[in-house]
């Protein structure tokens, strides 16, 4: 299951590889266009429709970083049922921000603005842990950060 599936590219990916696994998009969208019929598509705020969709894996692609403190120690709660959390969002660090000023040049106007206020709302290594509530003695967390600006945590149940 992906939340804030967008365009639904990761629930595509997931179905090519996994073909035979149940893949489910949560998002506020409707259904993207072309979306094969075999994923599931839940329109709605994940955060009530997350309950009501059966999955072992729950994952998400900078979608964190929009949501408050309280929203994410309240997602974190919700996510206690799944066996695996994979994450990917922006990482806060300096070097990122500063490569994503390199990069106006090339970017439209939108990603302009949304690309640093992305980077600066994102997370350090262990803060997306915290604030989700995830208990290392109930879950193998492992957070991965990128250089070029990716934080990446996986954590699965012990």
């Amino acid at each position: 299951m992906e939340i804030g599936a967008g365009e639904g590219s990761l629930c595509r990916k997931v179905h090519a590889a996994l073909p035979a696994s149940r893949v489910t998009g949560l998002d506020l969208v409707p259904r993207p266009p072309g979306l094969l019929p075999a994923i599931d598509w839940r329109c709605g705020n994940f955060f009530h429709t997350l309950g009501d969709t059966e999955a072992e894996v729950c994952m998400g692609s900078l979608i964190l970083h929009h949501f408050s403190d309280a929203a994410l120690r309240e997602l974190g709660e919700r996510l206690q049922s799944f066996r695996l959390i994979i994450f990917c969002e922006p990482l806060r660090s300096r070097l990122p921000l500063f490569l994503s000023k390199l990069s106006n040049p090339f970017l439209g106007e939108v990603t302009r603005h949304d690309m640093p206020a992305s980077i600066r709302a994102g997370f350090r290594r262990g803060e997306l842990t915290a604030l989700m509530g995830l208990d290392s003695k109930k879950w193998i967390i492992r957070e991965l950060s990128h250089w070029r600006g990716s934080l990446r945590l996986v954590a699965s149940r012990r």
